[in-house]
């Protein structure tokens, strides 16, 4: 005998004992709330949500049978919040843009304004000579030679563009473009010639309350010394013929190393060998006091969470921001871990991830 929400055509009629679990949590059987919960109930399924996304998503279904304020004030909140979470990696993305873009477009000033600079000289010189009657020709060859030298400060200025669109300024790593296109080349030669490629994405733990408490020219340092160790440590693998090491500063405090020739589980010993590596830097942070204006002893020594991943064959397409959304996601369950560890995705028809054993 058929359910009597069968035979009504109910849209909830092949959830379960879902309208009865609604009933009794009180929630109105109007399309919006059941269907806005039953969302909710799935994201654990979603491919294409992070993990920081699907536990705040995760967070407004319990607040809803917490609260059990059905109102319409309420369900207004919800869909602003589940906009909020939705939108939150793309806003990231956006701000990390606009940080990259002011700090070009500061390099390129400063790069420009040398050479008006000589350019402004250059006429100075040139109406200082007429103003003293100098001879044009005498004055003429002084500008050859101003021109030539100008002209090979400015080969140099190219080199710098070219650097400065390829390089973070303040690491001196390779830049989030530089990344992209190193990982792109990774990936389709791993899907051409099953060569193999792994990646670490690595996070400063609790770097805001470095920038918070010291100040973000601290904050700066300990990038610097993080980008310094990162590189001394990963460098000698190229050296021994395990393939191409590519470190880069993703954005902000996250940082990215990608192992041509290493499968997963190699590269997360590597990166659990980066993660001491790093617990060993201590940065004095240059121009704080202590309370009688001598020099703070104070001292940082940062630790980091590594999230390791490599391709699955079982992906059909994006198959290069799924391998960094799979990093992405075992770098935020080694921040849920406690932090200072790291954990590596796995592919084996679900997620999983693994906690790496210290060596």
């Amino acid at each position: 005998m058929r359910k009597l929400c069968d035979l009504a055509g109910c849209i909830w009629a092949d959830q379960i004992y879902f309208c009865e679990t609604l009933k009794q949590a009180v929630v109105p059987l109007d399309k919006k709330w059941p269907s806005t919960i039953l969302w909710l109930r799935g994201i654990d399924e979603s491919t294409i949500l992070s993990e920081k996304q699907k536990t705040g998503l995760r967070n407004i279904l319990l607040n809803i049978f917490q609260k059990k304020d059905f109102s319409e004030s309420t369900f207004a909140e919800i869909e602003r919040n589940i906009l909020t979470i939705m939108t939150e990696r793309q806003a990231e993305e956006i701000q990390k843009v606009m940080r990259e873009a002011a700090e070009l477009a500061r390099d390129v000033q400063s790069i420009f304004g040398k050479r008006y600079d000589n350019i402004a000289c250059m006429v100075s010189s040139m109406d200082s000579d007429q103003a003293k009657g100098v001879e044009p020709a005498v004055t003429l060859a002084g500008l050859r030679g101003t021109l030539k030298e100008m002209l090979v400060k400015m080969a140099d200025d190219i080199d710098s563009l070219k650097d400065l669109s390829w390089k973070d300024d303040l690491t001196g790593l390779a830049n989030r473009r530089s990344f992209d296109a190193f990982l792109h080349k990774a990936v389709t030669d791993w899907e051409a010639y099953e060569t193999p490629v792994s990646m670490i994405m690595l996070d400063i733990d609790h770097f805001k309350n470095v920038n918070d408490t010291f100040g973000h020219h601290v904050g700066d340092q300990v990038l610097q010394a993080l980008a310094e160790r990162l590189t001394k440590t990963v460098q000698p693998l190229a050296v021994k013929g395990r393939g191409n090491v590519f470190v880069a500063r993703y954005g902000g405090e996250e940082f990215a190393v990608v192992l041509c020739g290493e499968i997963a589980s190699r590269a997360a010993v590597i990166a659990e060998i980066i993660r001491k590596m790093v617990s060993k830097i201590v940065v004095f942070p240059l121009d704080v006091n202590d309370a009688d204006g001598g020099h703070s002893r104070e001292k940082i020594t940062p630790t980091i969470c590594c999230g390791v991943s490599e391709p699955w064959k079982g992906w059909q397409d994006n198959r290069q921001a799924k391998l960094v959304d799979a990093a992405d996601k075992a770098l935020y369950r080694a921040k849920s871990n406690g932090r200072n560890c790291v954990m590596q995705y796995l592919h084996e028809g679900e997620e999983r991830f693994k906690l790496i054993t210290p060596c």
